[in-house]
């Protein structure tokens, strides 16, 4: 079977401004512009942009946003949609926008309503039923890929907390050392402090440990005093 030809771009077409956009999805979505931002773009206003935005404030323009985070985020979007779906105002979205791993849900969402007969209104009943549709079964049977046979003896198991395992002794062994350096290095200030302490003493220096009002003074509160003449 021969691969299908990708859709070829109108040649010729000039481009177009932001509030000519603007203004072909403000149709698109609501109908005809409203008669006051039809007149100030008549007009020449200077941002025309911002006059169209408004009015999408003011008719109520809405939007689905799914956030990323993998496979995760997919599920927890489905669950996120099926409330909406139970409430009865999923289809009343006009824009869907999704990012990494909502785009997986997204995109399921998108096909299912355009191939769906009664568009939206078939995704609704659909998510609301669940277990009864192949779309979101399909989902919910592959949100556990890592691990898809369940069960305390299973390969699947065992592979996934050795994979585990293994990334957290590979973390471990960067963070550990600087720890562990972190936590020696005052440690090694004091024994420094105390060595160079010992060298004066021998050297017929006096060392005298200051009170807890001095407490403020260089190398931990030691004050040396000038050798005996």
């Amino acid at each position: 079977m021969a691969a299908p030809t990708p859709p070829q771009a109108p040649k010729d077409v000039p481009a177009l401004e932001l509030a000519q956009v603007l203004e072909q999805e403000y149709v698109a979505v609501h109908g005809s512009l409203p008669a006051d931002v039809a007149a100030k773009i008549a007009g020449g206003t200077s941002r025309p942009d911002l006059a169209l935005q408004r009015a999408n404030y003011d008719a109520g323009t809405t939007a689905l946003c799914l956030s990323g985070g993998g496979i995760r985020s997919a599920s927890f979007c489905l669950g996120a949609v099926q409330g909406l779906a139970r409430l009865g105002i999923l289809g009343k979205f006009h824009y869907l926008s999704t990012v990494s791993g909502g785009g997986y849900l997204g995109s399921m969402l998108a096909a299912w309503a355009y191939r769906a007969p009664g568009g939206m209104a078939d995704v609704e009943a659909g998510l609301v039923a669940a277990r009864g549709t192949s779309n979101v079964g399909w989902l919910r049977e592959y949100l556990s890929y890592l691990s898809p046979k369940r069960g305390l003896f299973g390969a699947d198991t065992w592979t996934l907390f050795s994979t585990y395992l293994r990334n957290l002794l590979l973390n471990a062994l960067v963070w550990f050392p600087l720890i562990a350096g972190v936590l020696t290095l005052p440690h090694l200030i004091v024994a420094a402090v105390d060595g160079i302490a010992g060298k004066w003493r021998r050297r017929g220096w006096r060392c005298h440990k200051l009170g807890p009002a001095q407490a403020v003074q260089p190398f931990g509160g030691w004050r040396v005093p000038p050798p005996h003449a």
